[in-house]
């Protein structure tokens, strides 16, 4: 493994180094999720539920896909 490999890595750890963030890994390992799903599985508001997805994406951990009216 080399430097760049090793921080890659610590990145997606990092961003697991939430309860919520796990809980949410966890049901989307079942299928999609809508923001709202997500909201009340953790019991957190939407914007909380926001911040923890952007984080999931920057670390490539999940992608998002749009849905319904725009």
């Amino acid at each position: 493994m080399n430097s760049f490999q090793a921080k890659a890595r610590a990145a997606i750890l990092k961003a697991l180094a939430h309860p919520t963030r796990v809980l949410m890994l966890d049901a989307l390992s079942r299928g999609d999720r809508c923001v709202n799903d997500l909201r009340s599985l953790a019991a957190v508001s939407q914007p909380t539920i926001t911040h923890h997805l952007a984080k999931l994406k920057k670390a490539g951990i999940v992608t998002e896909r749009r849905a319904g009216p725009r």
